[in-house]
């Protein structure tokens, strides 16, 4: 007899495909890194794409942005928010240093995705969070990784410190003076004006009469400029190196120097405008001159990233943060329209407007965000009242050295157009290129 043998049919249960994302850096913008991160967007789409059992939901990159924070790193907050709303489960990057080199931001982000079922996969380091011994090695491996930023971090202060020895000073000259062949060159015609308030504070002319001369002549003639000028040891040939530094690698946060480093004052820096027993007479006077400090009580501007509350200069948090990636762009190599165009595209403005290339030009210009006393606008003027910075001096310098350059640049381009000019008039076009 026939055995018949019933086959029960079986339903395979079908795994449904995993939501995979990358996540991309690069700290420095030049063309060499950023065809990195062109590199690396490339491989993570094709590598996802080409998986049946991934669904991709695309590459998440920031260019030029430390790795020691996550606040200034637009796309990788934006990947965070989107595997909280279900569109990621696995997230793919190169190595923990990509991901974060501050412990703390990278044990906070990684246990947060695991908390929310996402899983961090890190190529070079073979790990996986979501597996037994992920969060260990992330430990171990985070402390490398920050370790390293720090050592970076000190390497770049101690370079710093080593130029203040040397008596080497900051690229911005006062009021008076222009940077040039590295030193402050006196302007004529500026000079003039600060021995003219100097002049008429000794003989007794009222403010308001010096304002007057002043914006007739086109000059700053705010109180707080003229008060600042009369302040300002520069006149004499001296100035005074390392009055801030950098708390920490992590915070880069500016810290006014009251004794914890050294401080070098260096006398006969450049040609003074003001003779020394002038300049000590104005500074006596001003002590003991009551009528002079009630007139200048308070500002009579404000300088973006700052108002003006108990009797002080306040930072103002998110102008503060506008100002700090402006000087962060702009040591990447970022033009000022990109820079205006960044700040527009991230909410960021004035009061007023926009945030124009010209108020980014003025900001990146002004010394005041160090801790010091320019302020630039339609009239520059100098301040007296101290405040807290916003930028340290390791990007400011940063910043200074390319403007210094990208205006050498502007100066070659002028001369050579010039001299192309007067060859035209002399009856001699050149050579068409």
């Amino acid at each position: 007899m026939k055995e018949v043998r019933r086959i029960e049919p079986t339903i395979s249960a079908l795994q449904p495909k995993k939501k995979v994302a990358a996540y991309a850096r690069v700290s420095v913008d030049t063309d060499d890194l950023l065809h990195s991160l062109s590199a690396q967007v490339s491989y993570y789409s094709k590598l996802i794409q080409e998986n049946p059992e991934w669904i991709y939901a695309g590459v998440y990159a920031d260019r030029g942005i430390s790795g020691t924070g996550i606040k200034r790193r637009s796309e990788f907050r934006r990947m965070v928010e989107d595997a909280k709303a279900g569109k990621i489960d696995i997230i793919l990057t190169k190595s923990i240093s990509r991901f974060a080199r501050n412990v703390v931001d990278l044990l906070e982000t990684v246990r947060y995705l695991k908390n929310i079922g996402v899983e961090v996969r890190f190529e070079r380091e073979n790990i996986h969070s979501l597996t037994a011994d992920g969060e260990l090695m992330l430990t171990i491996l985070a402390g490398f990784a920050e370790e390293e930023s720090r050592s970076t971090s000190e390497n770049v202060k101690w370079a710093i410190r080593k130029k203040f020895e040397r008596g080497e000073q900051w690229h911005i000259a006062s009021f008076g003076y222009r940077y040039k062949d590295k030193t402050f060159v006196i302007q004529e015609d500026e000079a003039d004006a600060v021995r003219k308030i100097y002049d008429d504070y000794l003989h007794g002319i009222p403010v308001a009469l010096t304002a007057g001369w002043l914006k007739e002549h086109g000059y700053s003639y705010s109180k707080d400029f003229i008060n600042a000028v009369l302040r300002n040891e520069a006149y004499i040939g001296r100035i005074t190196l390392q009055k801030f530094f950098v708390e920490n690698h992590r915070s880069h946060k500016p810290v006014r120097n009251i004794g914890q480093l050294p401080r070098y004052v260096i006398e006969e820096n450049h040609e003074p405008i003001i003779n020394r027993e002038v300049f000590e007479e104005v500074q006596q006077r001003l002590q003991t001159d009551e009528d002079f400090k009630r007139s200048f009580s308070r500002p009579t501007k404000k300088p973006f990233g700052y108002r003006w509350a108990n009797d002080k200069y306040e930072i103002v948090p998110e102008e503060a943060e506008a100002v700090k990636l402006m000087y962060q762009y702009y040591a990447e190599g970022w033009s000022l329209s990109a820079i205006s165009r960044e700040m527009e595209k991230q909410g960021y403005h004035t009061r007023t407007g926009k945030l124009s290339n010209r108020i980014v030009d003025r900001v990146l210009d002004s010394d005041f965000y160090i801790g010091g006393n320019q302020v630039k606008g339609q009239y520059a003027y100098e301040s007296e009242f101290e405040h807290e910075p916003i930028v340290g001096m390791e990007l400011f310098d940063i910043v200074q050295k390319r403007r210094a350059a990208v205006l050498k640049q502007q100066e070659k381009r002028v001369e050579t157009r010039r001299r192309a000019d007067n060859e035209k008039r002399n009856g001699n076009p050149g050579k068409r290129q």
